[in-house]
């Protein structure tokens, strides 16, 4: 839900796994510095403000 609401109208599940598979879980992604977030493609600005708040 959280990746739906900072990226409209596009499918996140590849984004949503990719993430859980760099970061390891939810939580992972969650406390992932902003940095590390944004290196991964397809992370613009608004996911890590999205995810991190």
């Amino acid at each position: 839900m959280t990746l739906f609401n900072a990226i409209v109208r596009r499918d996140t599940k590849a984004l949503a796994k990719t993430l859980l598979n760099k970061f390891g879980s939810l939580i992972g992604v969650i406390f992932a510095d902003l940095v590390y977030l944004q290196a991964v493609p397809g992370v613009g600005y608004a996911v890590p403000v999205s995810v991190n708040n």
